[in-house]
């Protein structure tokens, strides 16, 4: 491979799309059997495994027990399997027609009946359902993806869709494909809805059958047919997204895993009968460890970027953005296992396609895949600096990622160096972002086609397999059963790169509980720059570890563990809840109608901004949280309580008394009133009859004096009162 070598341009993409209208009668076989003297000949197996098949146990008598398919490595496959013809079978025989007399015109139309016939029989077998649609066998465009979609708010069931293809003049079996998991959110982004692709290596004809529920067609029933063409540089290209360099190799006691077939192994409940159990072997291997700042960077594998395996940008839209990762699943493109390095970058093209395109998801569903050579492509747009949201696990897409596997691994064994990249690049983005590999998570179903309803919590390993979540067989049964050794070697992975950071300690006191008195972020390491492990909101409780370095202590929270800056966190015991607010009019004038005092928060132990004076003129903010509002007085803003203000239009300025002798004794020289304020326009406190005797207070404010009568106490006009010695 040419490490400066450019990507040459993609040429000879192509789509083919063909509409299915119900069942086509020509398809199906014809009652005459005149036409046959022999058995009808068996359609050819294909050394290619079907998408979702499983491998058929041997009978009991056989004296054998069924063994995976083995898979070739580099060395001794790559090669061989650029030509594609080294993967077929022979072909189906051809009955010969019975007159010994026949003209070779009339044998060659006897012929072509007859193979036409044997398609007819092998197209109708027993399935689940009623049988829906059925094409006959269309000649198509050279194609090595190929799917079944229909319109995503149909009402219909599928219970089956399959297709089989020729290939190099040979009709495949029927090739059962799974329906693509979907939840609401990616039907309201896409009108489509459809099955797994089928991959294949260039074949020139399909033929498509559907089974429904209801024996209806679903709306909108297409079969969809991708070439994704050639590059000069297929399989060709160093990868752009390099291994970390700064790496030093260590003897680590952890495990590498190998397989192999154990001698008395008993068999596994989702294993065909008679085949063995694999393990585990311990095998001493070099671990990479950090000497950098970086340790989640210093273990980043290396990885085919989407420019160098041809993605079509123009496919594409924005992905959204999970806030975390929780989970990452395991998957397998349920295609050939027999393919060059070029046909796995032309693959990867064609998934794209198909999911970008056809399904119209905006992008490739899965964030990484890799192929039997062990190299990884870079999938969804975004995945090797962020976490965009997949179309990978329906219901489950939202702070999970999907790695996908390319092959079919529920009758062959994935190659040791595709299980040693799939290692790599879950220990990877399992240190980036605070991953227990060896333990649980919680996800909660958004619905669709999972096996969990929206809103389910489900638990899980945060290292599972589609089928943990999904009624599917992927990632196959022979790579799913690799998955525990797979979670302790990757959890011994992130523990070897943890403990080999080089920046500076301290101890503190472990488990005290604190929280967050802003938003902040968890990150691998105590710096800035440190890859994300999750966003922290305001009042987040995060429990300490026992380290520390410099401005940053490493905690705890739901589970994950990081770096925080200590200027971030508060003790538990003296935190206040965040405030919450609501909305009120901004800009409206109000007094304060007593004496009272600005603060920084809405309570009475918070700061004092400034004390305000009573008739002191302050405006509204447009925030109030209980009690309180948010306002402005001379160009400071704090928090007053609303009691204490008084609309602007209704507050009277305060009173200016003076001072006069208290306790003479005066009589009302007329009828008159005892009011609760020096003007004719307050309350009545009491009506005063001409001569009632009344005691002066010692106030009194232009011409009112404030009195006392009967025991009770008000305001009444000076002019309607006479000093009692001059009263008649």
């Amino acid at each position: 491979m040419d490490a400066d070598q450019k990507p040459a341009p993609v040429q000879g993409e192509d789509t083919q799309v063909i509409s299915v209208d119900g069942v086509d009668e020509e398809a199906l076989p014809d009652s005459d059997e005149e036409l046959y003297e022999q058995p009808s000949p068996e359609i050819s197996q294909e050394s290619e495994p079907s998408v979702t098949s499983e491998a058929t146990p041997q009978a009991e008598d056989d004296g054998e027990s069924e063994q995976p398919e083995s898979l070739g490595t580099d060395a001794q496959t790559d090669e061989a399997s650029d030509a594609p013809d080294t993967v077929e079978t022979s072909g189906p025989e051809t009955v010969q027609p019975s007159p010994e007399n026949a003209s070779p015109t009339e044998a060659t139309q006897n012929q072509k009946s007859a193979e036409e016939q044997q398609l007819a029989e092998t197209a109708i077998e027993d399935s689940e359902g009623t049988l829906a649609a059925l094409t006959t066998p269309v000649e198509s465009i050279d194609f090595i993806a190929a799917g079944i979609t229909w319109d995503s708010n149909t009402s219909e069931d599928i219970t089956e869709a399959a297709l089989r293809v020729r290939k190099q003049g040979e009709w495949s079996e029927w090739h059962d494909l799974e329906v693509h998991a979907t939840d609401e959110e990616m039907k309201a982004h896409s009108p489509r809805a459809g099955t797994e692709p089928l991959i294949t290596l260039k074949a020139d004809a399909v033929q498509a059958r559907v089974h429904t529920r209801s024996g209806k067609a679903p709306e909108g029933l297409e079969v969809s047919l991708i070439d994704p063409g050639e590059s000069a540089t297929d399989g060709q290209l160093e990868p752009a997204s390099i291994e970390s360099t700064d790496v030093k190799t260590i003897d680590d006691a952890s495990t590498a895993s190998t397989t192999r077939p154990l001698d008395n192994a008993t068999t596994e409940p989702d294993q065909p009968t008679g085949a063995k159990m694999m393990r585990s072997v311990s095998a001493r291997t070099p671990l990479q460890t950090a000497r950098s700042n970086s340790s989640a960077d210093v273990i980043k594998p290396a990885i085919v970027t989407r420019a160098q395996w041809g993605a079509n940008e123009s496919l594409v839209s924005r992905s959204n953005q999970s806030s975390e990762l929780k989970a990452m699943y395991v998957h397998h493109t349920a295609g050939t296992n027999n393919y060059s390095r070029a046909q796995a970058y032309a693959q990867v093209r064609a998934v794209h396609n198909y999911h970008a395109g056809t399904l119209r998801w905006g992008d490739i569903g899965y964030n990484f895949l890799i192929d039997r050579y062990g190299t990884i492509y870079e999938g969804r747009r975004g995945s090797i600096d962020s976490l965009p949201v997949g179309a990978q696990a329906g219901g489950f897409n939202t702070n999970t990622f999907g790695i996908s596997t390319i092959g079919n691994f529920e009758i062959a064994s994935p190659p040791a160096a595709m299980v040693e990249s799939l290692k790599k690049v879950l220990a990877w983005k399992g240190l980036q972002h605070g991953i227990n590999a060896a333990g649980t998570t919680s996800l909660t179903s958004a619905g669709g086609s999972s096996k969990h309803s929206s809103g389910t919590r489900v638990t899980v390993n945060t290292i599972l397999g589609h089928k943990d979540t999904h009624a599917t067989a992927c990632p196959g049964r022979y790579l799913y059963s690799q998955l525990p050794s797979i979670r302790r070697d990757v959890a011994t992975r992130i523990n070897n790169a943890k403990t080999t950071t080089s920046f500076p300690t301290r101890k503190i006191t472990a488990g005290l509980a604190y929280r967050a008195q802003k938003a902040t972020t968890l990150r691998a390491e105590p710096n800035t720059k440190a890859s994300t492990i999750q966003s922290l909101a305001h009042g987040s409780r995060v429990t300490t570890t026992n380290l520390a370095s410099s401005g940053w202590w490493r905690v705890t929270y739901n589970g994950k563990t990081g770096w925080v800056p200590y200027k971030d966190l508060i003790s538990n015991s003296k935190y206040t809840p965040p405030i919450t607010y609501r909305t009120i009019a901004s800009g409206l004038a109000y007094r304060a109608q007593k004496a009272t005092v600005l603060r920084t928060d809405p309570n009475v132990k918070a700061a004092t901004v400034q004390r305000l004076s009573q008739g002191a003129r302050v405006t509204t903010t447009n925030r109030a949280s209980g009690s309180w509002w948010r306002v402005t007085y001379n160009g400071k803003t704090g928090w007053v309580p609303y009691k204490d203000l008084i609309s602007n239009s209704k507050y009277k300025a305060p009173v200016a008394y003076r001072t006069i002798t208290s306790g003479l004794a005066y009589r009302a020289q007329r009828t008159t009133t005892l009011r609760t304020a020096p003007n004719s326009t307050a309350t009545t406190v009491q009506r005063l009859s001409r001569g009632a005797r009344v005691s002066t207070t010692n106030r009194a404010i232009g011409n009112w004096w404030r009195v006392t009568h009967n025991g009770k106490t008000g305001w009444v006009p000076y002019k309607d009162l006479i000093r009692n010695s001059q009263y008649r």
